[in-house]
């Protein structure tokens, strides 16, 4: 049989999905290019099916946006300095889908099942596709294929021993939004893992009313997002981490690359300059821990 044949094959319909197909396209209009989605909406962690209650960014409006598609207060609902809504996230990204032809060639309900190279260096990618409530399946060929499925994408859930002896509700931080409706009627939950998503989901539960219980490794290290939301004495301070200069304190082996190599040495090549970038961190730290 004749198999569908594309440019640009792009796994992942999060952000770095979209702004890749929104990229390329700008270079290689006429290029055939295709998202295969496994959901039924884009967004990958801002999906609209993933949005549990009180999810945010850990940056700051204006930290997390394509520059050529600001984030702008008004026309999303969202208020300056300000960490940005899940809900908004996921418009935002919707909007940036559709202003720049990228929703049109996105494949959703979609799933990767296999793929492999032929003697061609092309790539034939084998997928399932949910049409009419029925599972199809189809393979298209791609002379590229990037992979833009990112982090969260399956869930990790622990192994727990007993837990099928368990008559109340089990579920992974993904399945938060499904399962929204225990915060009205649970009366006490136990919260394994210290990350942001179990950060996110004690918060919401002790918010409800909810007894919790959280459970984190030993050493007591884990929760690293419970941070003030402004932590360099100043609201305008903050914005300098906008800037390329806040990278000249990270001492990078390939930091010189990017320009700045000069202004790198004198602050990590003698002891004034690693004096001023101990203080730096120290004073980040000091916030950071109160």
């Amino acid at each position: 049989m004749d198999l569908e044949h594309i440019d640009i094959v792009v796994v992942g319909a999060g952000v770095f999905g979209l702004t890749v197909v929104k990229t390329y396209l700008e270079v290689h209009p006429n290029a055939s290019i295709t998202i295969l989605e496994s959901s039924n909406s884009l967004g990958g962690t801002w999906a609209s099916d993933r949005l549990y209650p009180e999810l945010r960014t850990n940056s700051l409006l204006g930290a997390y946006e394509n520059p050529d598609f600001p984030m702008t207060p008004g026309v999303f609902d969202i208020k300056p300095r300000d960490h940005v809504p899940g809900a908004v996230m996921h418009e935002y990204l919707v909007q940036f889908a559709k202003t720049f032809g990228v929703l049109e060639n996105i494949q959703f309900d979609t799933k990767v099942e296999e793929v492999e190279q032929n003697a061609d260096d092309r790539w034939i990618i084998s997928v399932t596709r949910l049409e009419n409530g029925e599972q199809k399946s189809k393979q298209i060929v791609a002379d590229k294929l990037i992979l833009a499925t990112g982090l969260t994408g399956n869930p990790n859930m622990p192994q727990i021993s007993g837990a099928s002896n368990f008559d109340g509700p089990i579920y992974h931080s993904r399945e938060f939004a499904q399962n929204k409706g225990l915060l009205k009627t649970a009366k006490n939950v136990v919260v394994y893992g210290a990350s942001k998503s179990g950060w996110d989901a004690v918060y919401a539960y002790a918010s409800a009313g909810v007894q919790v219980e959280w459970v984190m490794r030993e050493s007591g290290r884990g929760p690293g997002w419970m941070t003030p939301m402004w932590v360099m004495g100043g609201k305008r301070l903050e914005y300098l981490a906008f800037t390329r200069y806040l990278t000249w304190f990270n001492p990078m082996i390939w930091g010189s690359n990017d320009g700045y190599g000069f202004w790198k040495r004198i602050l990590h090549g003698n002891f004034v300059g690693r004096w001023i970038v101990n203080k730096f961190w120290r004073l980040l730290e000091k916030k950071y821990w109160t």
